[in-house]
């Protein structure tokens, strides 16, 4: 990511690291469901930038990680029951909003299905790639952009 902001002028935005500042005003205890453990450290990483991992109550992988080619994966009924039982555990762990660490997870289930978990299991729970976008778009808006101190351009 540094090097793509030190390339150009406008502003880039990592889904990851918008969600968890969104995630880090809206709740004190957020879970994670995570598409792949293999990717566990790289949603580590911007949780831990955005200050939110000590907020974090846990982080569980669904059953089918999210791999390409897709393979035997979820159908869209299946993966939004598969959350709802991973969002249901973290809750009783103690976790007040859910982020689902994957900006194609959400496209995957069908529409409407992140109002309808929020209303099941009665916590927030985020789809970072709106975040993600609606971020880029408001930095545009206001003229910003990441420093060119800290990201020089080459």
């Amino acid at each position: 990511m540094s090097a793509v902001r030190g390339a150009v002028k406008i502003p880039v935005v990592g889904a990851g690291m918008a969600t968890f500042h969104i995630v880090y005003q809206l709740a004190r205890r957020c879970g994670v469901i995570s598409v792949n453990e293999k990717l566990n450290p790289v949603f580590m990483r911007a949780i831990r930038e955005a200050g939110c991992s000590e907020r974090m109550s846990s982080m569980r992988t669904i059953g089918k990680s999210l791999t390409l080619p897709m393979g035997d994966f979820y159908t869209p009924a299946e993966l939004e029951e598969e959350i709802l039982r991973i969002g249901r555990r973290q809750i009783e762990e103690g976790a007040q909003i859910l982020v689902i660490a994957c900006t194609v997870i959400c496209l995957l289930l069908n529409p409407g299905a992140r109002q309808r978990l929020s209303e099941q299991l009665g916590v927030t729970v985020i789809d970072p790639q709106p975040i993600a976008i609606k971020t880029a778009e408001m930095l545009v808006s206001l003229s910003l952009a990441q420093s060119e101190l800290e990201y020089p351009h080459v």
